[in-house]
């Protein structure tokens, strides 16, 4: 059997001595395997360098695809809008355009009447007739014209314009005159009606 024999003391020595290590320095790698790392390193660098890139354009085609999707419905819902006001105010319009051609052949027959035969009964006929038309145009929109039935002033619905002293007691803050009707739409009040109001009368001051 062979004997082991421990090494000698200052062969120990020798292979451990700490003066010949350097902490700061890390062993060098000898070129056939420093090669290989570098590449390797370089190839995972690249594949991530790529991912990214590949992420980011198609983050950026995304993002452009969907701005002309936004861009696509805005004009629909621009156009949409755009066709139902038309739509909705067609009626409307057409009956504008109809008072306005009624109203010019109105001037023209009364252009071509002797001038002894315009009297102001014919002309406050024509106006009448015309503000009739109006009425009626809005109405078929939806536009009801109203006159208070109450003589009571009522602010909510009535705008006075004008103002009436009396001394009768009973008709203060009473309706004087009608003077021009006020325009709702179903529940919402478009216009009020506007009236003369009664007041009551100030004494005027007596100088000593």
């Amino acid at each position: 059997m062979n004997e082991i024999i421990p090494p000698d003391e200052d062969e120990l020595t020798e292979l451990t001595n700490p003066s010949e290590i350097d902490n700061n320095q890390l062993p060098e790698v000898s070129e056939p395997i420093k090669e290989p790392i570098l590449e390797s390193f370089k190839n995972i660098v690249d594949a991530n360098t790529q991912q990214i890139l590949a992420a980011f354009e198609t983050k950026l085609a995304y993002d452009e695809t969907k701005q002309k999707h936004i861009d696509q419905l805005h004009a629909e819902l621009q156009n949409y809008r755009t066709d139902l006001i038309a739509k909705t105010n067609r009626p409307m319009i057409n009956g504008v355009i109809k008072l306005h051609t009624d109203f010019g052949k109105l001037i023209t027959f009364l252009q071509k009447k002797p001038y002894q035969d315009l009297n102001p009964s014919l002309f406050f006929k024509a106006l009448k007739d015309f503000q009739d038309d109006v009425e009626i145009l809005l109405d078929q929109n939806g536009i009801i014209a109203y006159t208070e039935q109450d003589k009571k002033f009522n602010p909510q619905r009535q705008h006075s314009v004008r103002k009436v002293s009396t001394t009768d007691e009973q008709l203060f803050g009473t309706v004087c005159e009608n003077l021009s009707p006020g325009f709702e739409q179903g529940n919402t009040l478009i216009q009020k009606e506007s009236i003369s109001v009664y007041i009551p009368e100030t004494e005027p001051s007596k100088n000593n």
